[in-house]
């Protein structure tokens, strides 16, 4: 990525300098855009979203709802991985599109892979 000075990605937030100006949303596909920026903030931006291949929305998501859905790909994951690492080889068969699912949708198929191994 250039801009490497004044700009960095910590998990889903967009910093320009020390400000989150951006939250990234890989679900949707979607940059949420903090507000209205300078010239060179507004190229950070930009930037961001042209390297992740996300469509601009000059509206913040909620906050608590960010949080939940990266606690939601947090959970998944670990769960996903523990699956992989027991069962991988015996029946274990993720679907090709796995990582385009929405984290919802992972989270229904998960659980209830582990509750018919719980039976």
């Amino acid at each position: 990525m250039k801009y490497k000075k004044n700009l960095h990605v910590e998990g889903s937030k967009v910093f320009s300098y020390s400000t989150h100006v951006a939250t990234i949303d890989r679900a949707s596909g979607k940059l949420y855009v903090h507000g209205y920026w300078s010239m060179t903030t507004s190229k950070h931006i930009n930037h961001v979203a042209d390297v992740l291949g996300l469509h601009k929305e000059d509206k913040a998501r909620d906050v608590a709802e960010v949080e939940a859905e990266r606690k939601a790909k947090e959970s998944n994951d670990w769960k996903a991985r523990m699956l992989r690492a027991g069962l991988e080889g015996r029946g274990l068969i993720m679907p090709d599109d796995w990582d385009t699912l929405p984290e919802a949708e992972k989270t229904k198929r998960l659980d209830g892979a582990l509750a018919n191994l719980t039976k």
